[in-house]
């Protein structure tokens, strides 16, 4: 399992917060349970307290905690376990995880907040792939077990970055799935930033082209672009949209195809579209001129795949 600390930001489902993991002392078999405020049975064994920074005698411990696939996963509130490869951070009592808990949410506001000025500046991709890869520095192909082999080009630095953020941001199962190439081009002056489509000779894979010249403007608007690109990845694979169903068959019907009744982006749909906003909207103002504090974004108004590409919630 990857950290996706970028992806708490954008997609609530995967993760819906921190990890609270309720360590006992060695006394006593006891939890507490943030939520309800009430203690309990302590029940798991695989858990346990890294320090004894803030236990006493009889006292429980509180660990929040990660598991990934290094050190360099960890933000800078965290120590790293090597043993067990989790990012952790420890609290002696339910007021100290409130106090760690909230210096957590100050950071990814924080981040939140340049997340969706960065977004003003998106827009969709209106073009040929095939131009965008004539500009390549490099081809990567991505193999099993998240392996980016270089197929044509030369990397550099920078690509380096790129590809081990995608990694970050994608979990290894869902990068050998779903994710076939990786097109680092460079395009100055362009307003794309990126763009993702299924690959032409295997569409259950899909490519994505970054416009390394969006580096330009700094490392965190690039991490911020690779995660929108991934959120169309995440809720327009075949696994949440079928391009052999007609619309005439389909309750929810979208330019990809069907939208699976249990898909990601079906119940975003129920939940903030239907009946309120126009999915087929030519133009973005449509939607959001009739309520623009649904939107975090004028662009996500363009159609439910844009919204929840930049939404926090689902």
């Amino acid at each position: 399992m990857k950290k996706l600390i970028y992806i708490i930001l954008i997609l609530i489902i995967i993760a819906g917060g921190y990890t609270l993991f309720d360590v006992p002392s060695d006394n006593d078999n006891i939890t507490y349970d943030r939520e309800s405020g009430e203690f309990g049975q302590y029940d798991d064994s695989n858990n346990y307290f890294y320090e004894d920074e803030y236990r006493g005698a009889g006292d429980e411990g509180y660990v929040i905690e990660t598991e990934v696939d290094g050190p360099e996963d960890c933000v800078s509130m965290e120590k790293y376990d090597e043993e067990r490869g989790v990012c952790y951070i420890e609290c002696g009592t339910p007021a100290q995880c409130d106090e760690v808990e909230a210096k957590l949410d100050a950071a990814l506001d924080a981040l939140d907040e340049d997340f969706q000025e960065f977004s003003k500046g998106v827009v969709a991709f209106k073009g040929n792939a095939s131009d965008l890869e004539e500009e390549a520095g490099v081809v990567y192909n991505i193999e099993k077990g998240e392996k980016f082999t270089v197929v044509s080009g030369t990397e550099n630095a920078n690509h380096i970055k790129v590809k081990s953020w995608l990694a970050q941001i994608s979990p290894n199962k869902f990068s050998d799935t779903y994710l076939n190439r990786l097109i680092p081009y460079t395009k100055p002056g362009a307003d794309t930033m990126a763009y993702v489509t299924p690959n032409m000779s295997n569409p259950a894979k899909w490519d994505m082209y970054v416009n390394m010249d969006t580096m330009r403007d700094g490392e965190k608007e690039m991490v911020f672009t690779l995660i929108h690109e991934f959120m169309h990845i995440l809720t327009l694979n075949n696994s949440q949209v079928n391009a052999n169903i007609s619309e005439e068959d389909c309750e929810y019907y979208i330019q990809e195809g069907c939208v699976n009744d249990k898909a990601y982006m079906k119940a975003f749909y129920d939940k903030y579209w239907k009946g309120k906003f126009n999915p087929n909207a030519q133009n973005p103002d449509e939607n959001y001129s009739k309520n623009p504090k649904a939107f975090v974004t004028e662009y996500a108004a363009t159609n439910t795949g844009e919204d929840i590409a930049e939404s926090r919630e689902v």
